[in-house]
C-alpha cells in the first residue's frame, strides 16, 4: 500500500487550510482521507490511503466531519491541457497516431495487455498521457492495480494525477515550489511542453533528440499552471 503523506510544522490554522485544499484535490479522488492534526501550532496535515481492498472513502477534515471525496477539477483541467498537446486528448492515442481509435483499442485492454503490446517496440508511448512501458509498470505497482485492471479513461486519469503528484504538484499548490520550477519538472514528464527555465525556454527539455519538440508556448503553459492555484 502507498504510504501516508504528512506535512508537519505548519505555523497557522490558515496555512493548514491552504494546504488541506490541494491535498484533498490530489488524494480525495483516489479514496484517501485528509485531516488537520493538532489543536495548536505547529499543525500537521495528513493524507491517509484507504484500507487495502477498500473502495473510495470520504475525505476527512479537522473535527471528524466527513465530506465527499473531491473531484479535482483544476487538476483534471491541467491534465486535459497537457493531453491536448501530447495526444489530442485521445485515450486511445499511440506514438505516431494521435487519432488512433482501434489499432489497438487501448481503453478496452487490461494494463497487462497494454504492457504486452508495448514489449519490444521502440516507441511505447500510448494513451491520453503517452505513458511509456517502464512508466506503466511503475504506475501499476504504485497505484496497486491488478493485472486485470482495464486501461480505460478512469485508470488513465488516475495515472495522470499520480504523475503530477510525482512532479511536485502538491508542493507547488501549497507554496513550497515555484511556478517555474514546477513547470520544468512537469516538462520532464511530458515532452510536448516547453522547459520554461534556461537553457530550455520555449523548447522541450528533450529538443534535439530527433523525436520530441514543444507544441505549446511558454505563455500558454504558465497560464494553465496558474489556473491550478486560482
Amino acid at each position: 500500500m502507498t504510504d501516508a503523506v504528512q506535512i508537519d510544522g505548519v505555523p497557522t490554522k490558515q496555512k493548514t487550510q491552504e494546504i488541506e485544499r490541494p491535498m484533498k484535490m490530489l488524494y480525495g479522488p483516489d479514496g484517501w482521507s485528509v485531516k488537520i492534526i493538532g489543536s495548536s501550532a505547529p499543525y500537521s496535515v495528513r493524507a491517509t490511503p484507504p484500507p487495502a481492498g477498500g473502495g473510495a472513502t470520504p475525505a476527512v477534515v479537522a473535527g471528524g466531519a466527513a465530506v465527499p471525496a473531491v473531484v479535482a477539477d483544476e487538476v483534471q483541467g491541467f491534465l486535459d491541457f497537457i493531453a491536448k498537446y501530447e495526444s489530442r486528448g485521445n485515450y486511445n492515442a499511440r506514438f505516431g497516431s494521435a487519432a488512433n481509435t482501434d489499432d489497438p483499442n487501448f481503453v478496452t485492454m487490461t494494463i497487462d495487455e497494454v504492457l504486452d503490446w508495448q514489449e519490444g517496440r521502440k516507441f511505447t508511448a500510448c494513451g491520453k498521457y503517452q505513458i511509456i512501458r517502464a512508466m506503466l509498470e511503475g504506475l501499476k505497482q504504485s497505484l496497486g492495480f491488478s493485472e486485470n485492471e482495464v486501461f480505460n479513461k478512469d485508470t488513465q486519469d488516475r495515472m495522470g494525477r499520480k504523475l503530477l503528484k510525482g512532479r511536485g504538484l502538491l508542493a507547488f499548490q501549497s507554496g513550497g515550489k515555484s511556478r517555474d520550477d514546477f513547470a520544468l519538472s512537469v516538462a520532464h514528464e511530458w515532452a510536448a511542453l516547453p522547459g520554461v527555465k534556461a537553457p530550455h525556454g520555449e523548447k522541450s527539455v528533450y529538443a534535439g533528440d530527433g523525436v520530441n519538440q514543444a507544441h505549446v508556448t511558454v505563455a500558454k503553459y504558465l497560464t494553465a499552471i496558474d489556473n491550478l492555484t486560482a
